[in-house]
C-alpha cells in the first residue's frame, strides 16, 4: 500500500496504485474546475437537482450513482414464437422461438437451410435410428470386428472400416432390416467388391 495525499482537499489516504493523485472521483473534478475546460449544467432526472459536468459528459442524466441505479430499468420486450406461437419475454431483439425444442423442430423438413427437395432416401433416415446402431454394433462384436470375407481386422499401423452388410437386402426384406443373423462384418474394401462401389476410409482427426 501506498499513503498519499489529496492534492485537491490535502487529506492523506491510501492506495494500492502508486500514480493515484486524489482521493476520490469528487476532488478530481473539482480539481478541473479551475482550469480551462469548458462546463455545462444538467438537471437529474431522478432528484431534480442541478449539476455541472465536462462539456463532452452532456449526455449524462443523472447527478450520482444512487439515482441513476434507483431508476427501473427499461421496458421488457415480448415477441411471438415463430414455432408454437406462445408468448416469450425476449432476453435479445433478434430472438424468434422461446425454446431451443421449438427452434430444432422449426429447422427440419423444408425449413432446414440445407434443405434439398427431400433427397434423403428411406435408408440414409433408418440408418438414423437408434435400432439400427443397436443393430450394427451387435454384428460387429459378434464378428469380433474381423472382415467376415477376408479376416482382416484393424491393427499393427494398417485400418479400414468396418461395415455392417446385410445379407438379404433391406430394400427387398424390410422384416429383416434388424435380425442379427441377417448380418455380417465386412470391410470397406470387401463391402465395395460386394456392391461395386469404392468404399475409401474416413478420415479421423483427432484432437
Amino acid at each position: 500500500m501506498h499513503i498519499k495525499k489529496c492534492r485537491s482537499c490535502g487529506k492523506t489516504f491510501e492506495t494500492k496504485k502508486n500514480y493515484q493523485i486524489y482521493c476520490s472521483e469528487s476532488c478530481y473534478y473539482e480539481s478541473l474546475k479551475g482550469k480551462k475546460r469548458s462546463w455545462i449544467k444538467l438537471k437529474c432526472e431522478k432528484c431534480g437537482k442541478t449539476f455541472e459536468v465536462m462539456k463532452h459528459l452532456k449526455y449524462r442524466k443523472y447527478c450520482s450513482k444512487e439515482c441513476s441505479y434507483s431508476m427501473p430499468t427499461r421496458k421488457p420486450t415480448y415477441g411471438r414464437c415463430k414455432k408454437c406461437g406462445k408468448k416469450f419475454k425476449k432476453d435479445r431483439l433478434k430472438r424468434k422461438y422461446c425454446s431451443m425444442e421449438c427452434k430444432n423442430k422449426f429447422f427440419k423438413g423444408k425449413n432446414h437451410p440445407s434443405w434439398n427437395g427431400g433427397l434423403s432416401s428411406k435408408y440414409d433416415r433408418l440408418m438414423q435410428t437408434k435400432n439400427w446402431k443397436k443393430w450394427r454394433i451387435g454384428v460387429f462384436e459378434r464378428d469380433n470386428y474381423t472382415c467376415q470375407h477376408c479376416g482382416f481386422r484393424s491393427g499393427n499401423g494398417e485400418h479400414r472400416d468396418l461395415h455392417a452388410h446385410h445379407i438379404k437386402s433391406a430394400n427387398k426384406y424390410p422384416k429383416l432390416v434388424f435380425v442379427l443373423t441377417n448380418g455380417i462384418t465386412l470391410c470397406n474394401k470387401c463391402h465395395g467388391r460386394v456392391h461395386s462401389i469404392n468404399f475409401k476410409n474416413k478420415v479421423y482427426r483427432y484432437n
